[in-house]
């Protein structure tokens, strides 16, 4: 392990497809880090003089392990996070053109609603499009 101190780190994508961060350290000397979790603990060790284990191939550094403040990761055991599933754009969108399939089923055949009546129908189905039957109010 020796000491350095990282200045700036930023994200990188490989010309296969895969993130990896490039850090600048204080020496002037450039490294990568291929883990994410080396990556948060180096970003939260910016510019604080720290521990890594770096391993080099001629010009090229990679970070493999890092030791700053209380927190330590190397790569051999990743920090495993469980990211919650957030709704995005297209499942939204998703409902909505669902939502109005089934009001535009429901008006096809009679006329004689008020624009109110079917935005409510509408507004209903996209409420409760994803609501067991047996709980829908």
């Amino acid at each position: 392990m020796e000491k350095i101190i990282v200045t700036q780190i930023s994200q990188k994508i490989s010309k296969t497809g895969v993130p990896f961060w490039a850090a600048k350290l204080g020496d002037g000397r450039s490294a990568t880090v291929w883990d994410a979790g080396i990556a948060d603990t180096i970003k939260a060790n910016l510019n604080v003089q720290s521990e890594a284990e770096i391993k080099g191939n001629g010009s090229f550094l990679n970070i493999r392990e890092f030791k700053g403040g209380e927190t330590t990761m190397t790569s051999d055991n990743p920090i495993i996070q469980e990211i919650p599933k957030q709704t995005s754009f297209n499942d939204d969108r998703n409902d909505s053109i669902v939502s109005q399939c089934l009001t535009k089923v429901c008006f096809s055949e009679d006329k004689e609603h008020t624009p109110i009546e079917v935005l409510e129908t509408y507004q209903w189905f996209l409420k409760n499009l994803h609501t067991p039957v047996d709980e829908i109010e």
